[in-house]
């Protein structure tokens, strides 16, 4: 059913599934990122209780084709296109769903932020091993603005 809520992505070479990502739209609710949210600029006038955001939902890269630039490859063409985007409509942060063992990997790379009130933990469906599992994740936002 096509609810349209977020947007898959497959990556393929010469038939060949290498990665994935998922997109939609999201928003960072000033309230929740503290003092950071307090030096962001007001429109005209207008204090914004909220920011609007292209949120990474997910993103995987097959174990095989792993440590070959092929993620990083994709988060710096995303990173160019919101920006490219933000100068037709209002967006002004990326987002991420990132597991806590990949926040490094968007922090050191790409300067995507902690906002520690973002926290919260998902329960994802893992069909190869436990019916179910659960793995905390955590909103981390990039302020393409300042790319």
């Amino acid at each position: 059913m096509d609810v349209r809520i977020n947007v898959t992505y497959v990556v393929h070479y010469n038939g060949i599934v290498l990665a994935y990502f998922t997109l939609s739209a999201d928003s960072i609710h000033l309230k929740d990122i503290g003092e950071q949210g307090k030096k962001l600029p007001e429109d005209k006038g207008m204090r914004y209780h909220s920011l609007p955001a292209l949120k990474l939902c997910r993103l995987a890269v097959q174990k095989e084709y792993t440590n070959n630039g092929i993620g990083t490859y994709l988060i710096e063409k995303l990173i160019r296109q919101a920006q490219d985007l933000s100068s037709k409509i209002g967006l002004r942060f990326i987002t991420v769903g990132a597991y806590l063992g990949s926040f490094s990997f968007y922090r050191d790379k790409f300067q995507f932020k902690h906002f520690p009130k973002q926290k919260y933990e998902i329960k994802i469906k893992d069909y190869l091993s436990s019916p179910q599992r659960f793995e905390e994740t955590e909103t981390i936002p990039l302020d393409i603005c300042e790319k």
